[in-house]
């Protein structure tokens, strides 16, 4: 069963940034008809489409739907398929680096030469360890080709 067709194409849009979220989500749609899709994924995009296709808002407001849209179907394919988009893991362990490891960090580095102000210190020290491990799940989720030729941000 092939996917619904999309009425909204990017052309219909003049702002640059309207047309770029148009053309990623055609490209989240080309992305996975080329793949082996089970029902229930398929029939969950074809719902946000027809939801898409169907809506009335204006259209900075369509654009956001269509964004949230495509946000649940790239949710829905990683919970179920472990399928992400490229620099997927990348940015998410950038920013539990930053957090979980760079705080931490910088607590420490405070305290030991007490002084508070060392606390920002942390952060690139805890970026740079979480944007390593992003990258690595990156190419491993490549190698078992689980990523979606796709960048969204």
């Amino acid at each position: 069963m092939p996917f619904t067709t999309l009425q909204l194409k990017s052309s219909d849009f003049q702002n640059k940034e309207d047309k770029k979220t148009i053309a990623v989500f055609e490209k989240l749609l080309s992305e996975l008809s080329n793949r082996t899709v089970p029902a229930s994924i398929e029939a969950f995009v074809n719902e946000c489409i027809d939801r898409i296709n169907s809506s009335v808002l204006p259209e900075k407001k369509r654009i956001r739907f269509v964004a949230k849209q495509q946000a649940l179907i790239l949710q829905r394919v990683e919970k179920e398929l472990k399928w992400v988009p490229k620099n997927h893991y990348r940015f998410l362990f950038m920013l539990f680096g930053m957090s979980g490891i760079g705080i931490p960090i910088g607590v420490s580095i405070g305290f030991a030469l007490n002084n508070m102000g060392l606390l920002g210190t942390g952060f690139p020290i805890g970026m740079a360890i979480g944007f390593a491990i992003g990258i690595s799940k990156d190419k491993k989720a490549a190698a078992e080709n689980r990523q979606l030729d796709l960048d969204v941000l």
